[in-house]
């Protein structure tokens, strides 16, 4: 344990006084050093990306409120993007614990449909792609899978390789800066970068972008 306390090339945020917890720490950053290359170097150009994000009525996590998509390549050119407000539970607004932007969506227009057309249009767009990204990802598949969303083919790359994956940002940001993860607005404010509407479903793809693009600076 000493040794690793006087090694420099560990982040501070990896050594606890429990030994084992020490060690799943190391073994996750080494994993998110593994992904955020896999991502860099091994996925080919011609992979297609979908950024995905989900908003939950913030007194009942049942209320599906929003979903929101982009698909895009290696370059970040967009293919596609979408932001649905959930048709049943459009009455539903947040303020208390979350802010309330679900009709604050910034790169386009909002469009409000029953739940059922959303995962139609979402099951056929996840057809065509090969990655699922997003911050704190799993929280969004977990809604998803409840609703019938099909996401069997995903796997979390977790340092492998997959020919469908599923990439958390925040070990992306782990992995190229070995920093412990933190949330996007966290990630936002450090850096000093402006932002609005984070809670829309549609806006996270626009605002991590521009994270990512400062953090590589």
């Amino acid at each position: 344990m000493e040794n690793l306390k006087n090694n420099r090339d560990i982040p501070e945020y990896i050594i606890k006084t429990n030994s084992l917890e020490t060690c799943h720490n190391l073994i996750r950053l080494q994993n998110n050093i593994k992904t955020a290359n896999i991502a860099k170097n091994i996925i080919d150009s011609r992979k297609l990306f979908i950024s995905l994000d989900t908003e939950s009525y913030e007194k009942n996590h049942d209320y599906l409120t929003e979903v929101g998509w982009v698909i895009f390549d290696k370059t970040k050119k967009i293919i596609k993007k979408k932001h649905f407000i959930i048709q049943e539970y459009s009455a539903f607004h947040n303020g208390i614990y979350v802010e309330d932007n679900k009709y604050n969506y910034n790169f386009g227009e909002s469009e409000t449909k029953p739940l059922i057309t959303v995962k139609n249009f979402l099951n056929e767009d996840l057809k065509s792609v090969n990655y699922i990204v997003g911050q704190g990802i799993n929280n969004d598949i977990s809604d998803l899978k409840k609703r019938g969303i099909n996401l069997t083919e995903f796997k979390e790359i977790n340092g492998t390789y997959k020919e469908k994956g599923i990439i958390d940002t925040q070990d992306l940001f782990a992995g190229y800066f070995h920093e412990r993860p933190i949330s996007l607005k966290k990630g936002l404010e450090k850096l000093s970068i402006p932002y609005q509407n984070l809670h829309n479903a549609g806006n996270y793809f626009f605002i991590d972008i521009e994270n990512k693009k400062r953090r590589k600076r």
